[in-house]
């Protein structure tokens, strides 16, 4: 359903994220923790490939809602675990942080990063620190620019990732940023989903669930 490239190359985003928090360069700042409360439309390209999402955040947990082929989905990230649902299934997926490639990027991890403060932006409305981050020694990092409010709202990130040896530009942008508190439910389990676990010795994402299907 999603291509098969830009699903990669989130996942090699992903993986340099956590690269890069091992093994950054020792740069003057870091980015800041994402602590703030809004809604706004998400849109990501990577390999010219792109996907659009309703994004909803609240100090660190993220609401993530898309429709591919007309099948919608739901990816719900909190410290303690990620949830994957299908709403016309009646179905949810709950993972560990770490677990299911096919959960994408974490840019959460962001914040993690050391970076180097560039200068002052206004991006979509928000007045924004534009940072360098640059690829550490590990493979697989990424290196490029985040634009981030003062409270952690990625408002955009543009760079590029290592995917099977070659440098894959990848950018992620949010508009019609709306601050305010969010319903707690939408980081929970809808009532009456029936919910599935992946431990940790059973490997794939089960079938329904998967998002790299021709």
């Amino acid at each position: 359903m999603i291509r098969r490239s830009l699903l990669s190359a989130a996942r090699s985003l992903a993986a340099g994220l956590l690269c890069l928090t091992a093994a950054g360069a020792a740069l003057a700042d870091s980015l800041p923790p994402p602590t703030a409360e809004y809604s706004a439309r998400q849109r990501m390209t990577a390999a010219g490939d792109m996907i659009e999402a309703r994004l909803f955040h609240s100090k660190g947990s993220e609401r993530r809602e898309f429709v591919i082929d007309g099948v919608r989905s739901i990816l719900i990230r909190t410290p303690e675990r990620i949830l994957q649902i299908q709403p016309e299934l009646g179905m949810a997926l709950e993972m560990q942080p770490g677990e299911g490639p096919e959960a994408g990027p974490d840019p959460g991890n962001l914040s993690t990063l050391d970076a180097e403060a560039e200068g002052q932006e206004t991006v979509a409305g928000l007045g924004t620190t534009r940072y360098r981050v640059r690829r550490g020694e590990a493979s697989g990092g990424f290196e490029g620019r985040v634009w981030s409010t003062p409270d952690g709202i990625y408002v955009r990130v543009d760079g590029t990732v290592e995917e099977e040896g070659r440098s894959v530009p990848v950018t992620m942008e949010l508009a019609d940023v709306e601050r305010g508190p969010q319903d707690p439910t939408l980081f929970q389990v809808p009532a009456g989903m029936r919910t599935m676990t992946l431990g940790p010795l059973q490997g794939r994402v089960p079938e329904a669930f998967r998002t790299d299907r021709k």
